[in-house]
């Protein structure tokens, strides 16, 4: 037994020492990796509605066409303002995205929405919206994208969008 351990203390132990650094990288690059492409879309979802948001209050007409201004492949989208998240939701650390206790915080006061995109009755993606910023009222439950169409009313923070007929 003891020749076993004076073998085994012979060795280097940089290997060793190499080989799990590279694992905690490699896991760590995957982890990180994988929630930061994740939380960043999101974020940039909700930051180009709010900019389209914010261009059409000021332009003259007031009108958001959702299937401009949010692209991708859906043909549906679902509005649900003062959603309560019913599985944990996505945590973004660093900044990437909302804290999980600014999500908690506008979960509590009812201004947490969000608006689903699907495909075929496929969910393809969301957007997290603050009901701070802007509210939905009167949105079908399931807008068509031909039909996505929002008149932009108020000035400034919160604005209301009313579903075209």
């Amino acid at each position: 037994m003891s020749r076993i351990r004076d073998a085994i203390g012979q060795l280097p132990s940089w290997p060793g020492f190499a080989i799990a650094a590279a694992m905690v990288v490699l896991l760590g690059g995957w982890y990180y990796g994988t929630s930061y492409a994740q939380c960043t879309e999101v974020r940039d979802g909700r930051e180009r509605l709010r900019a389209a948001i914010e261009r059409a209050a000021a332009s003259g007409s007031g009108l958001l066409d959702l299937a401009v201004d949010i692209p991708g492949d859906w043909d549906e989208v679902r509005i649900v303002e003062g959603h309560r998240p019913g599985q944990v939701p996505l945590n973004c650390p660093f900044g990437w995205d909302l804290t999980w206790r600014e999500r908690q915080q506008l979960v509590e006061a009812g201004k947490y929405t969000i608006i689903g995109l699907f495909k075929a009755d496929q969910f393809q993606r969301y957007i997290e919206y603050r009901g701070d910023w802007a509210t939905f009222p009167g949105a079908a439950k399931a807008i068509p994208r031909s039909a996505a169409r929002f008149t932009v009313s108020g000035a400034k923070v919160p604005f209301t969008l009313t579903p075209l007929p």
